[in-house]
Protein backbone atom coordinates (compact mmCIF):
# COMPACT_ATOMS: atom_id res chain seq x y z
CA UNK A 1 0.00 0.00 0.00
CA UNK A 2 1.10 3.55 -0.62
CA UNK A 3 0.73 6.19 2.06
CA UNK A 4 0.34 9.86 1.27
CA UNK A 5 1.78 12.50 3.56
CA UNK A 6 -0.54 14.60 5.70
CA UNK A 7 0.71 17.76 3.95
CA UNK A 8 2.61 18.39 0.75
CA UNK A 9 6.35 18.40 1.36
CA UNK A 10 6.11 16.32 4.53
CA UNK A 11 7.30 12.72 4.69
CA UNK A 12 4.55 10.13 5.13
CA UNK A 13 4.09 8.66 8.60
CA UNK A 14 4.38 4.90 8.17
CA UNK A 15 4.40 3.91 11.85
CA UNK A 16 0.64 4.31 12.47
CA UNK A 17 -0.09 2.16 9.43
CA UNK A 18 2.40 -0.47 10.55
CA UNK A 19 0.75 -0.57 13.97
CA UNK A 20 -2.69 -0.93 12.36
CA UNK A 21 -1.52 -3.81 10.17
CA UNK A 22 0.14 -5.65 13.07
CA UNK A 23 -2.94 -5.20 15.27
CA UNK A 24 -5.51 -6.05 12.59
CA UNK A 25 -3.60 -8.96 11.04
CA UNK A 26 -1.62 -10.79 13.75
CA UNK A 27 1.23 -12.74 12.23
CA UNK A 28 1.46 -10.58 9.10
CA UNK A 29 4.97 -10.16 7.73
CA UNK A 30 6.25 -6.85 6.40
CA UNK A 31 8.12 -7.66 3.18
CA UNK A 32 9.10 -4.16 2.07
CA UNK A 33 9.28 -0.65 3.50
CA UNK A 34 10.20 2.27 1.28
CA UNK A 35 9.62 6.03 1.45
CA UNK A 36 5.83 5.84 1.09
CA UNK A 37 5.17 2.16 0.37
CA UNK A 38 4.57 -0.82 2.64
CA UNK A 39 4.15 -4.39 1.45
CA UNK A 40 2.81 -7.16 3.68
CA UNK A 41 2.27 -10.88 3.48
CA UNK A 42 -1.02 -11.75 5.18
CA UNK A 43 -1.80 -15.45 5.35
CA UNK A 44 -4.52 -15.68 7.97
CA UNK A 45 -7.33 -13.57 6.43
CA UNK A 46 -9.48 -13.68 3.34
CA UNK A 47 -9.08 -10.95 0.72
CA UNK A 48 -12.58 -9.73 1.55
CA UNK A 49 -11.62 -9.23 5.21
CA UNK A 50 -8.35 -7.50 4.29
CA UNK A 51 -10.06 -5.03 1.96
CA UNK A 52 -12.90 -4.48 4.44
CA UNK A 53 -10.52 -3.43 7.22
CA UNK A 54 -8.17 -1.38 5.05
CA UNK A 55 -10.92 0.50 3.22
CA UNK A 56 -12.85 1.14 6.45
CA UNK A 57 -9.76 2.76 7.97
CA UNK A 58 -8.09 4.35 4.97
CA UNK A 59 -8.85 7.98 5.83
CA UNK A 60 -10.11 7.89 9.38
CA UNK A 61 -13.72 8.58 8.46
CA UNK A 62 -15.01 5.15 9.47
CA UNK A 63 -13.91 5.24 13.08
CA UNK A 64 -13.08 7.81 15.73
CA UNK A 65 -10.40 5.49 17.09
CA UNK A 66 -8.53 4.89 13.85
CA UNK A 67 -4.76 4.97 14.40
CA UNK A 68 -4.08 7.18 11.37
CA UNK A 69 -6.75 9.87 10.99
CA UNK A 70 -4.71 12.27 8.86
CA UNK A 71 -3.43 9.90 6.22
CA UNK A 72 -4.89 8.50 3.03
CA UNK A 73 -4.07 5.10 1.64
CA UNK A 74 -4.18 3.70 -1.84
CA UNK A 75 -4.49 -0.04 -2.18
CA UNK A 76 -1.65 -2.04 -3.65
CA UNK A 77 -2.56 -5.61 -2.80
Amino acid sequence: MKIKAAKAGWPPELEPVETFMETSFPGCVQRERHYNTLQYEIASSSLARIFQLVVANKDGSASKTTPFPRQRWTRCL
